[in-house]
C-alpha cells in the first residue's frame, strides 16, 4: 500500500512515554471545597466540591517548580481554611503513548 508516495513500510513512527505532572490531595472530611492555583499569576487552575481523595493532573510546568497554592475550604464556618504554599506537582512518566 502506498501513503504519500511511500509504501507503507518505508517509515518509522517514533512514539515517546507520555509524560504529565499531578497533584495528589488526601482532604480532611471537614474540607467542603477545594482550589489549586498557580501561584504567580494567581491563575485558578482547579476547583471543585471536596471528596476523601483528589488526584488532578496539572500542567507538566508545574512538576518543575514549586508554583502551586492549594486552597482548603470549609462552607460551615466552623473551621478556618487551610492553605499549602510553594506545593510542586509530582512528575508521572505514565508509560503511554501519545
Amino acid at each position: 500500500m502506498w501513503i504519500n508516495g511511500m509504501r507503507e513500510f518505508d517509515y518509522i513512527v517514533i512514539k515517546k512515554p507520555r509524560e504529565i505532572a499531578t497533584v495528589n490531595l488526601d482532604l480532611s472530611d471537614n474540607a467542603s471545597r477545594i482550589c489549586i492555583m498557580d501561584r504567580r499569576e494567581l491563575l485558578l487552575l482547579f476547583a471543585s466540591s471536596a471528596q476523601a481523595n483528589i488526584l488532578r493532573q496539572v500542567p507538566l510546568e508545574y512538576s518543575r517548580a514549586p508554583n502551586l497554592i492549594i486552597f482548603m475550604l470549609d462552607d460551615t464556618g466552623n473551621y478556618n481554611a487551610v492553605v499549602a504554599d510553594a506545593v510542586q506537582a509530582e512528575f508521572v512518566s505514565a508509560g503511554a503513548e501519545v
